[in-house]
């Protein structure tokens, strides 16, 4: 999220893979700073700001970019396969096509992103469990944003939605088959008979 401050998270144990040739011009600088904001516990390096970008088709699987801001990017088809994006903030990101199977999401907000078409087979959007450095023992725990999001057609299956916040989100075609739905916030959503039945056993919020 924007403006997030995310120094008392530990981040190191996330795997930064080594950075591929070939990305857009601007986004390996960024990105090697990341790195280094990422492997220092946010004491050294930079952030990275991808917000606005174009980076349609990008390959950026395995890749770690907890905490980035990629607000508004255009990520249409892009491969993020396997990638960190703990507490990520995906505000009005184009994701339509995108694959994000395996990969960690936890804290991350997706409201009013498109998702249409999206693979999140087997993805983490659950919790995310953050520890201030204050008070390391009692750890607090942000939900997963998918506010207002277009997830049309979108495949969920096997995928960890718990507690996730997905109030007026659309939800047409989407396959939640084997998803983890247990205390999602489903407020606002056209939602099937069939979908009822299924989320209602899962604890899921439906109505005010």
């Amino acid at each position: 999220m924007s403006g997030s401050n995310l120094t008392g998270a530990d981040l190191r144990e996330a795997k930064v893979p080594v950075m591929l040739d070939g990305f857009l011009e601007g986004v390996q600088e960024t990105l090697a700073l990341h790195h280094q904001w990422i492997t220092t516990n946010a004491t050294q390096g930079v952030c990275a700001d991808l917000s606005d970008k174009n980076l349609q088709s990008v390959d950026f699987s395995g890749l770690n970019l907890c905490g980035a801001n990629l607000e508004g990017a255009c990520l249409e088809q892009a491969r993020l396969k396997n990638s960190l994006m703990l507490f990520a903030n995906l505000r009005g990101v184009n994701l339509d096509g995108a694959n994000l199977a395996d990969s960690r999401l936890n804290g991350a907000d997706f409201s009013e992103a498109s998702l249409c078409g999206a693979s999140l087979v087997h993805a983490n959007l659950g919790p995310a469990e953050f520890r201030h450095g204050d008070n390391p023992s009692a750890p607090r725990y942000w939900p997963t944003k998918l506010i207002k999001a277009d997830l049309d057609n979108a495949d969920f299956r096997d995928a960890d939605l718990a507690e996730a916040d997905l109030r007026e989100a659309r939800l047409g075609g989407v396959d939640i088959t084997k998803a983890n739905v247990h205390g999602a916030d489903f407020r606002g959503c056209a939602i099937s008979e069939d979908w009822s039945r299924h989320l209602e056993q899962s604890d899921a919020l439906l109505t005010d």
